[in-house]
């Protein structure tokens, strides 16, 4: 009976699972009756074939780890606090320029995705012709705002600014119901120079909505402006 060759692997011995087998196939290692295999698709009766694994299992779960090791020692390079990640994908690496324009400018991630990647879809243009460049670039603009939109939604939240008569009701009202915080200032009205109190709370939309269900129904004339902000 035939079966895949990094099955055999994985029934030999020779890996620890189909996914670190393959691995050792693609580097190069594996020979099937001397003569080397690097597809790990191919079938093989086990019975029939002389298998040998010329170096050691590789070390790391995939090639990656590889390349990132000739990176470290050709470099100087300290890994020491951080994440690495191999996922068997690629973004092109414009993603590392998009973060690094993030950190040292105010431009959205999302945006500075869209200028790194901008150059590379407009070469497109030339090298498949201009009706995939376009899509290219249009993909990049969708991308963008989504992206934007994406992480902006996760962290939004409703700051909102009450002026009020009596504060008390409704301060215990935020941090007893909603367990948010808030803070008083007193304030005086431009026009009508009376002494009043502004409250100042950070909540999620609906907790803004309770709440202003609450001011209305103890303090009907309370100013209330609720903006969006992001955490």
């Amino acid at each position: 009976m035939k079966e895949r060759l990094d099955v055999i692997l994985v029934k030999q011995g020779h890996a620890p699972s189909r996914e670190k087998a393959r691995a050792i196939i693609m580097s190069g290692n594996v020979y099937v009756n001397g003569q080397k295999e690097d597809k790990a698709g191919t079938f093989f009766d086990e019975a029939k074939i002389a298998l040998e694994v010329r170096e050691s299992a590789l070390r790391y779960v995939s090639r990656g780890g590889l390349k990132l090791e000739k990176a470290v020692e050709a470099w100087g390079l300290s890994l020491a606090d951080k994440v690495c990640m191999d996922i068997g994908a690629s973004t092109g690496g414009t993603d590392i320029i998009a973060m690094l324009l993030r950190k040292y400018t105010s431009i959205d991630i999302g945006r500075a995705l869209l200028l790194a990647d901008f150059l590379v879809a407009l070469s497109a243009c030339f090298v498949f012709g201009i009706k995939t460049g376009l899509f290219s670039v249009l993909g990049l603009l969708m991308k963008s705002v989504l992206v934007d939109s994406v992480i902006e939604g996760i962290n939004q939240r409703k700051y909102m600014h009450i002026v009020c008569q009596n504060p008390e009701p409704i301060c215990e009202f935020i941090v007893q119901k909603l367990h948010r915080g808030a803070t008083i200032c007193d304030t005086t009205g431009a026009y009508t120079h009376h002494r009043l109190h502004l409250v100042l709370t950070v909540m999620s939309r609906g907790q803004a909505v309770a709440l202003r269900r609450y001011i209305r129904s103890i303090e009907p004339h309370a100013f209330i402006m609720t903006t969006s902000t992001s955490v």
